[in-house]
């Protein structure tokens, strides 16, 4: 069984393959997985996980000449821009890396008969700032762009991401045999996990370490902590495959909320804070941002473990690496 984790030199597709690694590893693997995680033309930023050549999935050629090379059974989907700011400054790259190469692989998941679980955001809810965009947004960004049970994205990053779930439903619909369809897991605020921009808990234990104040928004927020998101990933990648129901494999395609739970950044902060030693005053105020976020937090669809225990793993990997 061959799985493909693309974005695996990011903070979850590093995860998502430890994970898989382990369990390939273990006394229950009932399975031979080959799991290919290739290397970002566009990331510097290595962790020492990557076995497989480069990889530039901008490159649509060269993308279908590795889905067709490496024959996967299931594509793990980790790869994006995540550096919102940076999206609002550059309004092509994030539809470059973040939706464009989606028309490619689910193209090629439709018609080779391959699982695609593909993970989304948040950043998919909101209202879009029109004032922010006075001549408006090049039409090749709203190709396609509609979907009727949510609210237009607040920015590019959310924009970007939205169009590739567009793209993911308009392909594969309907599952079948021959086309086992897809999972869109949105999800939120991740921390935990290594990467190479920093999380919002990175952010604030930078400050914290820094002293004084900490300054966060009055808004709720659904905190994910990354292996725990990586977990229901693995699960949802190799039960897919022994889904049997009077002896007839199921298909099903589905667009997942998996987060840690809702809080406010209050709540998160606080509790962040105390897990790790730190007990910097927090106020509640506003700071600019060029970044329009989500206003509503995510409910989840598939439970994981809570956003509370998350950061008392995190704690505790802190404690064990001093």
């Amino acid at each position: 069984m061959n799985i493909l984790i693309l974005g695996g030199s990011g903070r979850l597709g590093a995860e998502v393959w430890r994970q898989l690694t382990s369990w390939n590893n273990s006394e229950y693997n009932d399975r031979d997985l080959n799991i290919i995680a290739p290397q970002s033309l566009h990331d510097t930023y290595s962790n020492g996980t990557l076995l497989y050549e480069a990889l530039d999935i901008t490159n649509r050629n060269s993308l279908e000449e590795y889905l067709s090379k490496y024959d996967p059974d299931v594509v793990i989907n980790c790869a994006a821009m995540t550096d919102t700011t940076l999206c609002e400054s550059n309004h092509i790259m994030p539809f470059m890396i973040n939706a464009w190469p989606l028309r490619t692989i689910a193209s090629w998941c439709h018609d080779i008969g391959c699982r695609l679980i593909h993970v989304s955001t948040d950043y998919v809810f909101g209202g879009w700032d029109q004032s922010r965009y006075p001549d408006g947004l090049p039409a090749m960004m709203l190709d396609d762009y509609a979907h009727g049970d949510i609210l237009p994205p607040g920015n590019m990053y959310g924009l970007s991401k939205m169009e590739a779930e567009h793209y993911i439903t308009n392909i594969m619909n309907p599952p079948s045999s021959m086309n086992p369809g897809y999972t869109i897991i949105r999800t939120s605020n991740l921390f935990g996990g290594a990467g190479k921009n920093p999380t919002y808990a990175n952010k604030v234990l930078a400050k914290a370490k820094a002293g004084g104040t900490i300054t966060v928004v009055d808004k709720y927020t659904s905190p994910t902590y990354v292996p725990h998101l990586a977990d229901v990933i693995v699960d949802i990648a190799l039960r897919l495959w022994v889904f049997d129901v009077d002896n007839t494999r199921r298909y099903a395609n589905a667009v997942e909320h998996v987060v840690g739970g809702p809080c406010t950044y209050l709540e998160f902060t606080r509790v962040l804070l105390y897990a790790m030693g730190y007990s910097n005053d927090i106020v509640v105020g506003d700071y600019p941002s060029r970044v329009v976020h989500p206003s509503i937090a995510l409910q989840p669809s598939i439970y994981t473990d809570s956003w509370r225990n998350g950061l008392i793993n995190l704690a505790r990997k802190a404690a064990d690496s001093q």
